[in-house]
C-alpha cells in the first residue's frame, strides 16, 4: 500500500530532524509521545511522527519499545534516576529520546560498551558513585528560560483564552523535549519545547479541545556534544 499525502509529509518531519536537527527543532514543534505503562522503562524503540494539526508545524514523536529499534529511549521515574545504554556505533540520524522535561537533569557516562544516558528526576537523584567518566550533563538551568518569559507567554495566553470560555474550566502546561541526534562521530543535543491549553469537561474532568504552540522566544536550542 503506498504512503498518504499525510504519511509522506511526516516521514519528511522524521527525516528532517535525522539529518537537518538543528533546523528541524526552529521550525517543527516535536513531542515525545509513550504509553503510561511503558514511560518509566527505557530501552531501543522505533520512532514515528503523529500530526497535530494547528496554526504552527507540530508533531508528536510516538515511541514504541522494542529490541529491534533503530532508535533509543530514556524513561522517566519519580524521585529515581533511570537510565539506557546507547551502544557505540550506531548510524547517523540516531535518535535518543525521553520524557519531556521540566526541572529533570539528564546525563552522559561513557561505558566499556557505550554511552549512558540517565535521566536525573528533578536534577536531585543521581548518585555519586556511577560506573564511568561523566562525558555530559545537561540541567534545567542549561534548557529552561531563567526569566520564566516561555511560562509568561503561555500565561497570557491561556488568560485570554479563558476568558473567552465563561462556562469551561481551563488549564495549560509547559514542556521541553531534549533530542539527542547521531551526526558523525559525536551526539548532538537539541532543545524544544512545546505550550498546550486545554478545557476540562464539567462532566467527565477529562482534557478536551487542545490547542498546541511551539515555544520559539528566548530559546537556547544547542545544549551540548558529546563523543560516540
Amino acid at each position: 500500500m503506498q504512503p498518504s499525502h499525510i504519511d509522506k509529509l511526516l516521514m519528511i518531519d522524521l527525516t528532517f530532524l535525522r539529518m537537518r536537527p538543528s533546523d528541524a527543532v526552529r521550525t517543527t514543534g516535536f513531542m515525545v509521545q509513550i504509553s503510561r505503562e511503558e514511560q518509566s522503562q527505557s530501552g531501543r524503540c522505533n520512532v514515528n511522527c503523529i500530526p497535530l494539526f494547528n496554526k504552527n508545524s507540530l508533531v508528536m514523536l510516538d515511541i514504541r519499545l522494542t529490541d529491534e529499534g533503530k532508535d533509543c529511549y530514556c524513561g522517566e521515574k519519580k524521585n529515581d534516576i533511570e537510565s539506557v545504554l546507547v551502544p557505540f556505533g550506531l548510524p547517523a540520524g540516531s535518535l535518543i529520546l525521553t520524557a519531556p522535561m521540566n526541572g529533570c537533569a539528564l546525563e552522559v557516562r561513557r561505558e566499556q560498551r557505550g554511552n549512558r544516558v540517565y535521566h536525573d528526576y528533578n536534577g536531585t537523584c543521581m548518585p555519586q558513585s556511577v560506573d564511568g567518566a561523566r562525558a555530559l550533563r545537561i540541567t534545567a538551568d542549561h534548557y529552561m528560560d531563567r526569566h520564566d518569559r516561555h511560562f509568561d507567554r503561555i500565561r497570557r495566553e491561556f488568560d485570554r483564552i479563558e476568558l473567552t470560555r465563561k462556562y469551561a474550566h481551563c488549564g495549560f502546561s509547559f514542556a521541553h523535549t531534549i533530542i539527542f541526534v547521531k551526526q558523525g562521530g559525536y551526539w548532538y543535543v537539541y532543545n524544544n519545547a512545546v505550550s498546550r491549553t486545554y478545557e476540562l469537561s464539567l462532566y467527565s474532568g477529562q482534557k478536551q479541545n487542545h490547542e498546541y504552540y511551539q515555544a520559539k522566544d528566548y530559546m537556547k536550542y544547542e545544549l551540548g556534544s558529546f563523543p560516540d
